[in-house]
């Protein structure tokens, strides 16, 4: 029978092993919302009912403004949300089409209109968030240009090369399979980025310490927002020293979506070059398939989501 000491330490253990991550995952993957809300004359405005809604899943967040008129809203993840606040003696006020992107502390000061809170003041299409809570520098890609971007061999990483200071080490070629130590940033050591899923990191260490793969990579098709990040600070992701890699993974919504993908390469769509038709030299046989498969939804709706994503290849060459 186990004592009470060392059931204790496995209490104890488990706590800090589901803690731990979390706060991990919560700085490096997930973002805030802050802001000073004020009436007309710049006054600011106490005890404002501030909501936060997921516009594709439902659910929200809700606080109330301080003394001093912030509000601040915590451990927000990757989306689009719809801003609403309301407070007694004005207008309410909703702000749609707000977008935050992977572990942005994004910020947004509201100045409130004088009327009834059955009148609204909508406001849309507002310049993109400023995210004045760090100094990390980078660049984010959306889901849109993830998608529409042509990449050969279809390795999500190679889009590390689109952002100013990045480029391949010394001796190597861009796209070395799927690895998160083929690129370097600023002159810093390529054994020192950080690839991160979701906030978690998918680095396999080195005997010294440093990166020598991933263990694994998502197909380009199930990844919603790929963030490359340098000059960053190592006590947030607990390990880089250079550069910094944020992958979000697509997620289900409240409607279902989803979608299949081939790329094919055969003898029938490849020509032979010319120097081999002048020698009489047939084109070499060579078949080759890339396909998969995405389907997302709810399980509950504005509660539970899920998604799914699978890719194979298959290639056959006469050598």
């Amino acid at each position: 029978m186990p004592t009470d000491r060392t059931k204790l330490f496995l209490f104890s253990f488990l706590l800090m092993t589901t803690l731990i991550p979390a706060t991990a995952l919560g700085q490096a993957y997930s973002g805030s919302l802050t802001g000073v809300i004020k009436d007309p004359s710049g006054a600011v405005v106490p005890a404002a009912e501030v909501k936060l809604t997921d516009a594709n899943k439902g659910y929200s967040l809700d606080v109330k403004s301080d003394e001093l008129g912030r509000y601040l809203l915590r451990s927000l993840p990757p989306g689009t949300y719809r801003l609403s606040i309301v407070a007694s003696g004005f207008r309410a006020y909703v702000q749609q089409g707000i977008v935050l992107d992977v572990g942005q502390n994004a910020s947004i000061d509201v100045a409130l209109q004088l009327g009834e809170q059955s009148d609204t003041v909508q406001v849309s299409g507002e310049a993109p968030l400023l995210q004045t809570e760090d100094a990390a520098t980078g660049q984010t890609l959306n889901r849109t240009f993830v998608n529409d971007l042509p990449l050969i061999g279809r390795y999500v990483l190679d889009l590390a090369y689109l952002t100013p200071g990045i480029t391949r080490p010394v001796g190597t070629g861009y796209g070395v399979a799927e690895q998160g130590n083929n690129f370097v940033a600023n002159g810093g050591r390529s054994s020192s980025n950080d690839v991160l899923i979701d906030g978690v990191t998918v680095n396999l260490f080195g005997q010294h310490g440093g990166i020598t793969s991933t263990i694994d990579i998502p197909s380009v098709d199930a990844v919603q927002e790929f963030k490359v990040q340098s000059n960053f600070s190592a006590d947030v992701t607990g390990f880089s020293g250079a550069t910094t890699v944020n992958m979000v993974i697509r997620s289900g919504t409240n409607s279902l979506h989803g979608s299949a993908w081939e790329f094919l390469r055969n003898n029938v769509l490849t020509a032979n070059n010319w120097f081999n038709n002048r020698a009489g030299v047939s084109l070499p046989a060579r078949r080759y398939n890339q396909f998969g498969i995405n389907a997302g939804g709810p399980i509950r709706k504005d509660k539970t989501f899920f998604f799914g994503s699978k890719r194979r290849h298959a290639e056959w060459r006469l050598s």
